[in-house]
């Protein structure tokens, strides 16, 4: 089986489902992280580029720690959902291209 995670933040999916998806991975299913934003606003004393570099560093690491496949879609912080259309088209690319290799297969949705 193969099984989407799909987050809006950095660490949303380690934190919200990483136990799940290990105990999935363990059983021998695929795991695909795909993470929306950024996290270019996740510290309050480093500039946006470089907090944003380190928070796509910790995901890879947090992928590889849990055994997943990470899909990085780097959209700038709190502009995920702000009526921009080349954002929403960017985003539901990359999703439903994902759900689409991934056919017959379960997405998980952290929730």
């Amino acid at each position: 089986m193969n099984i989407a995670c799909v987050t809006a933040h950095p660490d949303d999916a380690e934190i919200l489902c990483a136990g799940t998806m290990i105990k999935y991975i363990q059983k021998g299913h695929h795991v695909t992280f795909i993470i929306a934003t950024n996290g270019e606003v996740g510290s309050p004393t480093l500039p946006n580029e470089e907090i944003a570099q380190i928070r796509y560093e910790e995901a890879k690491e947090g992928a590889r720690i849990v055994g997943a496949e990470l899909i990085w879609l780097g959209i700038p912080d709190e502009f995920l959902f702000n009526n921009n259309l080349a954002i929403f088209l960017k985003t539901f690319s990359c999703i439903s291209n994902t759900i689409f290799n991934l056919l017959y297969s379960k997405l998980m949705i952290s929730n």
